[in-house]
């Protein structure tokens, strides 16, 4: 189901905009979950409210929203993100996401003045995060204003703090267009058993030396004939073929013979045997 961020500045509307958002799809029978900046933040201890000005907490905050994300993304439920996401580079991070799982995504932008947001803030409740002058400078000067010509931040709806959410306009592209497809980027490989890695250019020599003692072909293996050199650089392209598109094997033991199969089968076609 489809992925909702929703970015602007600190006090922004972002929260409201996301708890409208998520009423309007329970009344259309639709299972939502939100992932909360401000409840990440309110579950750890009461020194991590410096976040926003230690690199080392924000980062391990995003690693967390971006965890959350990819364990709700494709459970038949609208996952909508009531953070910042004020860096491109994370928006990145989470379109790529979204693509991975074959979601459908979107940006919400919610545009407010400066001096309305910190106006805002300062009349937030105690159970949101209230920020400093100093936080709220910080972000300000971080934030990365969407582009609807980046492909992770569109489609792009932007909101004035005046205009109600078209629901209608965001909800239904989401759910009727195709979601973007996954690439080499993005998509999820299959990965050989590291032992099998480390070895894998002791195997295929191994399998060259096979071939060339074999009494059926050790004539066409002469050294006259395939130079040494030639032989090294199909080891090479089928090394790195491999490594690109490992294919699935139950166990290293299994990987082992099938590749070095497959190596053979790879040195007859390209020495046509």
């Amino acid at each position: 189901m489809p992925l909702v961020l929703l970015t602007g500045l600190p006090c922004s509307g972002k929260t409201t905009r996301a708890m409208q958002l998520k009423g309007y799809l329970e009344k259309a029978n639709q299972q939502v979950e939100v992932v909360s900046e401000n409840e990440v933040i309110n579950r750890k201890p009461a020194d991590f409210s410096d976040v926003f000005l230690v690199q080392n907490k924000e980062k391990l905050l995003r690693g967390e929203i971006k965890s959350e994300v990819q364990r709700l993304l494709g459970k038949n439920t609208f996952v909508i993100v009531d953070a910042g996401n004020y860096l491109k580079s994370f928006r990145y991070e989470l379109y790529c996401l979204s693509k991975t799982a074959r979601e459908t995504f979107c940006v919400i932008h919610c545009e407010v003045s400066e001096a309305d947001a910190w106006q805002w803030n300062e009349a937030n409740p105690v159970d949101r995060k209230i920020y400093s002058k100093k936080e709220f400078d910080e972000l300000l000067l971080r934030y990365e204003c969407p582009d609807s010509k980046n492909r992770w931040d569109a489609p792009l709806y932007t909101l004035h703090s005046v205009e109600d959410l078209d629901f209608e306009a965001i909800v239904n592209p989401l759910l009727r267009k195709s979601p973007a497809k996954a690439n080499q980027s993005t998509v999820t490989m299959h990965s050989l058993p590291s032992n099998v890695i480390c070895n894998i250019d002791q195997i295929t020599k191994e399998a060259i030396q096979k071939v060339i003692k074999s009494e059926t072909h050790s004539h066409i293996f002469s050294s006259s004939v395939v130079p040494q050199a030639k032989l090294l650089k199909i080891q090479t392209q089928f090394v790195t073929f491999i490594k690109k598109n490992p294919p699935k094997f139950s166990s290293s033991q299994e990987a082992a013979n099938e590749i070095e199969k497959m190596f053979s089968k790879f040195l007859e076609e390209h020495l046509k045997l």
